[in-house]
């Protein structure tokens, strides 16, 4: 019998780069919680730090889940189709408008 899938781990090394990834939007969103409002005397300015940190939360849940899938569809006898790029989709859609925000707050200052 033949090896299923890479022994190269790629699998595991994209499920650590998103982690990775969530973690540092976790913590750009509190130091947005901790800077912003200071900055700008606004309860509003606490919005991007929020969204930040549930976007960071729902990464981690989805990228395990992805992580999870890919695993059991690779070790499987007939793998299949591993998935589409909602989690990539969703990362860059929250960042570019984390950037906007952060835009924002730099020109009205």
């Amino acid at each position: 019998m033949s090896a299923l899938f890479d022994a190269g781990l790629q699998p595991e090394r994209t499920g650590l780069a998103w982690r990775r990834t969530a973690i540092a939007l976790a913590v750009g969103s509190l130091i947005a919680l901790r800077v912003l409002p200071d900055a700008g005397g606004s309860a509003w300015l606490l919005l991007p730090g929020m969204v930040g940190l549930i976007t960071a939360a729902g990464l981690l849940v989805a990228a395990e889940r992805r992580y999870r899938q890919t695993h059991r569809r690779l070790t499987a006898e007939l793998p299949g189709h591993v998935g589409g790029g909602a989690i990539v989709a969703a990362t860059a859609l929250a960042t570019g408008l984390l950037a906007l925000a952060a835009l924002l707050f730099v020109l009205t200052r």
